[in-house]
């Protein structure tokens, strides 16, 4: 199973960070998608609508942990991956937050990456998509 983890320094208070990770609105400031669901709760859903390279995608999560300002972690599956729609081709995304002298370090791990070529990609996508999120919390 390939995995990415990540690991950032945010200047910002771990709940803020949480917060920007999991509430709707805030979400669409800093990743690029047009439309976020979320039950914002254990059980509920958590999806994704977008674009990539002119098309439309939806990822399809189900929210597994959900520990406000601690942790958030959400399964999904992806129309933009090409893979149907199965157990085995479904994802995990799992954010770990910890407060450090008032700002947050913030491990990412996306796992369950199906092919060494996905992996390079989302290393990218990545580093842009926490650069984002950093500049957002940071701002706040």
């Amino acid at each position: 199973m390939l995995k990415i983890t990540k690991t950032i320094q945010i200047n910002a208070p771990a709940k803020l960070v949480f917060d920007a990770l999991t509430i709707p609105e805030q979400i669409k400031s800093y990743f690029p998608v047009d439309y976020v669901e979320s039950d914002r709760c254990e059980g509920g859903r958590f999806v994704l609508h977008g674009q990539a390279d002119g098309q439309p995608f939806t990822d399809f999560g189900t929210i597994d942990r959900f520990e406000t300002g601690r942790e958030f972690q959400y399964t999904y599956w992806s129309t933009n991956h090409g893979t149907d729609r199965l157990p085995e081709n479904y994802m995990t995304i799992r954010y770990v937050l910890s407060e450090v002298n008032g700002g947050t370090n913030l491990e990412l791990q996306h796992i369950n990456l199906l092919h060494e070529n996905r992996l390079q990609v989302m290393l990218g996508v990545w580093e842009f998509l926490l650069g984002n999120l950093r500049a957002y919390a940071e701002g706040a």
